[in-house]
């Protein structure tokens, strides 16, 4: 993928990048839930495709298929749920804590390898 003006990076390193930024602790926020979290990942992995989803769900059009058709074939995973039939938050064990938070919720997410 090319990005940063001609610079070119793959998968990982993408992952990594949001990575970064969900971690990112210079913050001026004044906010508890907006405060950074140490997100692992696996997290970020499954975060990237919850949004890709949604912009799916809200782009009109084919735009988010046209996006992943200019990527390179290793891309295909963030953009898995896309098309799926039922979303892992769709689930019936998937139930707002008591806070109703977004990400307090009880989503089952892939085991991360590092912590």
């Amino acid at each position: 993928m090319e990005g940063d003006h001609g610079y070119t990076y793959d998968l990982d390193e993408f992952v990594d990048r949001i990575r970064e930024r969900l971690n990112y602790e210079d913050l001026d926020l004044e906010s508890s839930y907006s405060t950074p979290s140490n997100v692992d990942r696996a997290d970020t992995t499954y975060r990237t495709k919850a949004v890709i989803a949604l912009l799916s769900e809200t782009t009109p059009g084919d735009q988010i298929a046209n996006v992943e058709r200019q990527l390179p074939a290793e891309f295909e995973e963030p953009f898995e749920l896309v098309d799926a039939e039922t979303q892992p938050w769709e689930q019936s064990d998937c139930r707002p804590s008591r806070q109703g938070s977004f990400y307090s919720r009880s989503i089952r997410r892939p085991e991360s390898a590092d912590s």
